[in-house]
């Protein structure tokens, strides 16, 4: 639902969503970025989205394999938001195994990361290599020690906490 104050805007875009691309429309990228920052609804939408189709299987596999670090639920987070999942193509790259199945975590999320790492910087599409900072920055608190994700910590220059 959108609410009245974009509802005007995004109706001429209402018969183009799922017909045409719009993804290069860069008056309705600014429209969908205005109304996130400003609509309410727009907001709750996009937390509710974010909720159902990432944060909630992702804790699942968090859970089900029996993680328990922070760190370990940020980088398995991060897997759902970008690949939709934590791809077994690239677990089946390292033979360290879940806590489930009688593995370290923190093992387990090294190679994952390590793995997951090599995979993006050497992907044939340039846009999966320009997303090693994401890796990055999992490397570096995982050589930091900071599995409880102690903060503030500093992402992409920013600092957080």
């Amino acid at each position: 639902m959108i609410s009245d104050i974009f509802a005007p805007q995004f109706i001429p875009y209402l018969p183009k969503i799922k017909v045409e691309p719009l993804a290069d429309d860069t008056a309705f990228k600014s429209l969908l970025k205005r109304s996130a920052l400003q609509d309410p609804i727009m907001r709750e939408t996009q937390d509710e989205f974010f909720d159902q189709l990432y944060y909630q299987p992702a804790y699942h596999f968090f859970k089900g394999n029996q993680f328990r670090l922070p760190l370990s639920m940020l980088v398995i987070y991060d897997s759902y938001i970008h690949s939709g999942h934590v791809p077994p193509y690239l677990r089946n790259r390292f033979p360290e195994r879940t806590p489930l199945n009688g593995g370290k975590e923190e093992s387990w999320v090294t190679a994952y990361v390590n793995t997951r790492h090599d995979w993006l910087a050497r992907h044939t599409k340039l846009i999966l290599r320009n997303t090693i900072y994401r890796t990055n920055f999992f490397k570096e608190q995982i050589h930091e020690g900071n599995w409880k994700l102690r903060l503030p910590v500093v992402v992409r220059g920013v600092e957080l906490g």
